[in-house]
């Protein structure tokens, strides 16, 4: 994905509670699952950092936590500076298909809704990535789009997303235009898919702790 097919941070944060249905749920139950893990918490990469939304929750239940926001948008870099501040934390402009972190340093990775516009292949690149710059032991998050297992399923899923959609104020012809992007401008993989390309990347003990209005959240650690 290219810097250019990237929102405005502007609308990113504008946007994104009106687009990604319980968003903040889906950010709470990833730091839960962070604070639950048994790891030992002092440095997290936050990878696709966006504008720093998931990074400024974990700042704030992991204060002696060092932090690294790794984007591709310089833009979206900047609003989460002016955001989380430089004490504790360092940005990198970057692809996360590769990183410019150093190998085996990081308690936790997160990737939250960034790996889907991935296709596979790509996908499977920034996971083996995520499992590079982690320590041993350490912990990966990833929340992602889902895709659903059957034509029903999507059928229902579209028409739930679509009112949730026009609900925050969207017309039915923009709703119906963001939906007709998945599988184009984003490729989402089933649930059972993304287990088995953490799984393939390395990680154990994965699991699914979040799935719900096609979003899916998983964990596993780096063995």
């Amino acid at each position: 994905m290219t810097e250019e097919q990237l929102p405005s941070p502007e609308e990113y944060d504008a946007r994104i509670r009106a687009t990604i249905p319980r968003y903040d749920s889906l950010l709470a139950d990833s730091l839960d699952v962070a604070v639950h893990s048994g790891v030992d918490i002092r440095y997290w990469v936050d990878v696709g950092a966006g504008t720093g939304n998931m990074a400024i929750m974990a700042m704030a239940r992991f204060p002696k936590a060092k932090f690294t926001l790794l984007d591709i948008s310089m833009d979206m870099l900047s609003v989460a500076k002016s955001k989380t501040g430089e004490e504790r934390t360092t940005f990198v402009h970057g692809s996360s298909d590769k990183m410019n972190i150093a190998d085996g340093t990081a308690d936790v990775v997160s990737c939250i809704q960034s790996n889907h516009y991935y296709e596979e292949e790509g996908h499977a690149k920034v996971l083996e990535e995520c499992y590079r710059i982690l320590r041993p032991g350490g912990l990966m998050i990833m929340t992602e789009n889902v895709a659903t297992r059957t034509e029903k399923g999507y059928s229902i899923l579209r028409s739930r997303l679509k009112s949730y959609l026009t609900d925050k104020g969207r017309s039915d012809n923009a709703a119906e235009g963001y939906l007709d992007r998945y599988g184009t401008e984003y490729h989402p993989h089933t649930a059972e898919e993304n287990i088995r390309l953490m799984e393939e990347a390395g990680f154990r003990d994965v699991e699914i702790f979040y799935y719900a209005y096609g979003q899916v959240g998983l964990y596993g650690f780096r063995r």
